[in-house]
């Protein structure tokens, strides 16, 4: 028992440093989008509050990923249970609010495609802007977001949608514009945040 229960520390400790890393990632392209990128959301008046917004929530959401994940780790290191305990029902009530958002937001694109409309024009006139403002913030959000174009890859696609690599012969599948990709980001953090709060009660059960 006392193997398993060291091991579950082990992995609940890495399990937090990728979680901390992830919330790092998150705050940091929030706050890059925020300083470099203002210039290119003024020019996208129909929805210019949402590109407006969205970094903010990033740099929230990225925020409390980084203090919980903290928190995890002093638990893990220091064996405490009670610590243990509350990280993981944190977690598991942050997971269900994640899955009611994500049901929400599927609903709301289910009854109305305004809003995926809206981006969709909104991303087309970006990447029809040929200054370098707008270069810099496609190439910024197609290698981080690993997606090339507005809904597929276009026929002379640019060494961002390759991770930088010229001449760019196999571009990234998605466009930009795809729920696939925050799905398989919502789908991924969300396994994590799972296993971490297994292995965080599981631990703190079996020290007693």
């Amino acid at each position: 028992m006392g193997f398993f229960s060291g091991l579950s520390r082990i992995l609940l400790f890495i399990l937090n440093i990728v979680c901390l890393l992830i919330g790092l990632a998150m705050l940091i392209i929030g706050l890059l989008y925020t300083v470099n990128f203002t210039q290119i959301t003024d020019r996208l008046d129909e929805i210019s509050s949402l590109f407006q917004l969205a970094p903010v929530i990033l740099m929230i959401v990225g925020g409390i990923i980084m203090l919980i994940s903290f928190f995890g780790c002093c638990g893990a290191l220091r064996r405490n249970s009670c610590m243990l305990t509350t990280y993981g029902v944190v977690l598991i009530i942050i997971l269900l609010l994640q899955i009611a958002l994500v049901v929400f937001v599927f609903l709301q694109i289910r009854d109305t495609l305004e809003w995926q409309d809206e981006i969709t024009t909104a991303l087309e006139k970006l990447f029809e802007d040929s200054s370098d403002a707008a270069t810099q913030a496609i190439d910024f959000i197609q290698e981080t977001l690993e997606c090339c174009g507005v809904n597929e890859p276009p026929e002379n696609p640019p060494a961002s949608c390759c991770g930088g690599i010229s001449p760019c012969n196999n571009p990234y599948p998605n466009g930009c514009n795809s729920t696939r990709l925050i799905g398989i980001v919502a789908a991924s953090l969300g396994a994590i945040e799972l296993i971490a709060a297994i292995l965080a009660i599981w631990t703190a059960h079996s020290k007693r």
